[in-house]
């Protein structure tokens, strides 16, 4: 079993959305690294999934999305900007997909 603080080293970008890959990144926090979420302007499609708290189907109330997303910073993504451009065209939303950055401290 991996220990709590074992991954505190490691940089996680998420650009996935659903279950799988939040529940995933969500592991990853719990073990430490830091995981920073990039969701579409439309924003993950996990915000519209219920149930949503006092049942109000606003996307910042899906219990369901808050769950899965606790150890997560989240940004909305921006067009692609040339220095992104081929790790932006790799990557299509929708598949459990991460990039894993050793921490330069």
């Amino acid at each position: 079993m991996i220990a709590p603080g074992a991954l505190e080293d490691i940089k996680v970008l998420d650009i996935s959305q659903g279950i799988a890959g939040p529940f995933a990144a969500k592991i990853l926090g719990d073990f430490g690294a830091d995981v920073i979420k990039i969701e579409p302007l439309t924003g993950d499609y996990g915000r519209t999934m219920a149930p949503f708290h006092k049942d109000d189907p606003d996307i910042e109330k899906s219990l369901f999305f808050l769950l899965l997303n606790l150890k997560t910073m989240t940004l909305s993504s921006l067009p692609c900007s040339s220095s992104f451009a081929s790790i932006c065209k790799s990557f299509r939303y929708g598949l459990p997909t991460f990039i894993v950055f050793p921490s330069s401290e």
